[in-house]
């Protein structure tokens, strides 16, 4: 009796190096579940934006910019995007000032382009922003330094179109839209109007 459970706590005790520490030749860990991560050449994360991407009213171009999505979540079937200012006058979630709605972006548009325009891509729903107008409205503070973020939504389905050009702050977004939200990753930087 003794020797049988020798022999099966020693088998216990194999079983059980088999299965962890991932130091044993031949042990096979699980991947990583993708996180969403986006990018910008157009200006670094947390950094200035450059006078090429505010609002003419501030001397700039209105270039929107660039962006790079990677390691979208398996099941992803459409992206969103958007940017709003909570620095005073605007206000904070809800009440934000929004400059940038674009939703239902195909899930393989993983790079946008400088100035790209994506109401010409199929299927796309461009949203209002803070003065009424749609597609990318650059930073165009009254005064004072201003910070921006850009947020990209992996999304399970696009959003269902309205008669009403829709209109999101982040957290509206998030609230109106959650059951569909996989996975988001934001993009930020700051203007400063010249002198």
């Amino acid at each position: 009796m003794k020797t049988f459970n020798g022999l099966l706590g020693m088998g216990l005790l194999l079983s059980l190096a088999g299965c962890g520490g991932g130091t044993e030749p031949g042990f096979t860990s699980i991947p990583p579940v993708p996180t969403l991560v986006i990018s910008s050449t157009s200006y670094a994360d947390g950094g200035v934006i450059g006078l090429k991407y505010a609002a003419v009213g501030q001397k700039g171009q209105n270039t929107s910019p660039q962006l790079r999505i990677e390691s979208t979540p398996p099941g992803t079937a459409a992206l969103a995007i958007v940017m709003d200012d909570e620095t005073a006058p605007c206000g904070k979630t809800d009440t934000a000032c929004v400059h940038w709605n674009v939703f239902n972006l195909p899930a393989e548009k993983k790079d946008i382009a400088e100035g790209e325009n994506l109401a010409d891509i199929s299927g796309v729903i461009m949203g209002s922003t803070y003065n009424g107008q749609t597609g990318y409205q650059g930073p165009n503070p009254p005064l004072g330094k201003h910070y921006y973020r850009i947020t990209v939504y992996a999304m399970k389905a696009g959003i269902a179109a309205t008669a009403i050009t829709p209109r999101y702050t982040s957290s509206q977004f998030e609230a109106a839209h959650a059951g569909l939200i996989m996975e988001s990753a934001s993009w930020s930087g700051h203007f400063t109007p010249l002198p």
